[in-house]
């Protein structure tokens, strides 16, 4: 076969032109989330963890709520000021967008997107919506409640039967959607051949070698160097020849490490200064 030979290669239903040598090359990796991307994620996850499964402890729910809500509001400003990835210009699409690429992933055709794609974009803005929501309702809650937090005595206390239960229910609803969050994350992982998790640990992205090139542009692109030798065999199984199941299994080990987690931090409750 002549070396120049072009071929399409399928990804999802698209059709990418690609030249034959680059077949036999890996896939590429490119740096994608920055470290304050990623120290802000794993912050919440082990913050929510500790707010969802101690919710009746005070006052570190209390505490938990409120550094939450300090991380939303940073991510936000970072939303504006980061990396190309961080940024919501990168991600930024219509509700028509989101349920045109759920039709298309039902259909087993989802285009690739390095950053998010629509579904986890507005994944990302429910989720920002909902935690800041719920913080506000939970200091107004402990306001009427017990007369503390941000707000003291500013709530009136009649407004707390109410604020408890709408509290409750955001709550739940939160974790509703951190569970379908965590659900996308496998499913995505097998249909784009790629490990979401991971990603959002080191930074890099082992792209599937036949996506398109223009979903790269603007991402710098690294070689397999970045990869310690003594973890490339691991980062090859969890990244290209598992990456759905390896999705899986880090997911229910953070599940069981932030579960494991508020189990230890209650253990600080009563000394936590009540405010």
């Amino acid at each position: 076969m002549n070396p120049n030979e072009k071929k399409y290669a399928p990804l999802g239903g698209l059709d990418v032109l690609e030249g034959e040598e680059r077949r036999h090359q890996p896939e590429p990796i490119i740096r994608v989330w920055d470290i304050v991307v990623r120290s802000g994620h794993w912050l919440l996850v082990a913050l929510f963890a500790i707010l969802y499964f101690k919710s009746g402890k005070f006052p570190l729910h209390a505490y938990a709520g409120l550094a939450i809500m300090g991380i939303v509001v940073f991510r936000i400003v970072w939303g504006f000021v980061g990396g190309r990835a961080a940024r919501f210009s990168s991600f930024l699409y219509s509700p028509a967008a989101a349920f045109r690429y759920f039709l298309q992933a039902l259909g087993g055709h989802a285009p690739y997107h390095a950053s998010h794609n629509p579904m986890g974009a507005w994944m990302v803005y429910l989720l920002i919506l909902l935690l800041l929501a719920n913080g506000v309702l939970g200091m107004m809650y402990y306001s009427t409640s017990q007369q503390l937090g941000p707000l003291g005595d500013m709530v009136p206390v009649e407004w707390d039967e109410m604020l408890e239960n709408v509290h409750f229910v955001v709550g739940h609803a939160t974790a509703a959607l951190v569970l379908v969050h965590m659900l996308g994350v496998v499913w995505a992982a097998h249909a784009h051949r790629e490990n979401y998790v991971t990603a959002m640990f080191t930074g890099f992205k082992r792209v599937p070698r036949d996506a398109e090139r223009s979903a790269l542009d603007g991402y710098s692109i690294h070689s397999d160097e970045v990869v310690a030798r003594p973890l490339a065999a691991t980062e090859r199984w969890f990244n290209t020849r598992r990456p759905a199941i390896g999705s899986l299994l880090i997911v229910l080990a953070v599940v069981a490490a932030v579960f494991a987690l508020s189990q230890v931090a209650i253990l600080f409750n009563d000394d936590l200064p009540v405010f």
